[in-house]
């Protein structure tokens, strides 16, 4: 097969899409590279290129995979909170408050706000009813004050 031409990087980007597509729905090299070289009618034109470069495209994108899962937490959070962020412009502009006071749930949840509400919440009523706080009890002997087990006469 002859060498294949450079494709500009738009073009790059579309075929890494279709590949990573292609991954997903577990085809194997040999099979993306027929897909591509004989595309469905309409889809797009054939790509006429070699296993290897199919071998390449396909590194490509597991090591976009790979840097998509290492992206740390918090830059996860901050990307859902941001999309929320526009879908509740949008909810609230089109007037619907529904569907605006859902998405704001949402963001407080990803915010953490329940969990640290519930956890406040727990605290305050330890505190109430006099117990200690979970984290002062005694770990050494679990059964300690439990039918005098604390007792060593």
């Amino acid at each position: 097969m002859p060498k294949e031409n450079k494709v500009s990087n738009i073009e790059l980007e579309l075929r890494l899409q279709v590949v990573a597509g292609l991954i997903c729905r577990e085809y194997s090299p040999s099979q993306i590279l027929r897909y591509v070289n004989n595309p469905p009618k309409d889809q797009f034109k054939p790509w006429n290129v070699s296993l290897q470069q199919i071998y390449n495209y396909v590194g490509k994108c597991f090591k976009t995979f790979k840097e998509n899962i290492d992206q740390d937490i918090e830059t996860k959070i901050a990307k859902h909170i941001a999309i929320r962020c526009d879908m509740f412009r949008a909810a609230r502009s089109a007037g619907d408050m529904t569907n605006a006071l859902k998405i704001q749930q949402d963001i407080a949840n990803l915010e953490g706000l329940y969990k640290l509400t519930i956890e406040a919440m727990v605290k305050q009523e330890i505190t109430i009813l006099g117990a200690p706080p979970p984290d002062s009890m005694p770990v050494d002997n679990p059964n300690a004050g439990i039918n005098g087990a604390d007792n060593e006469d």
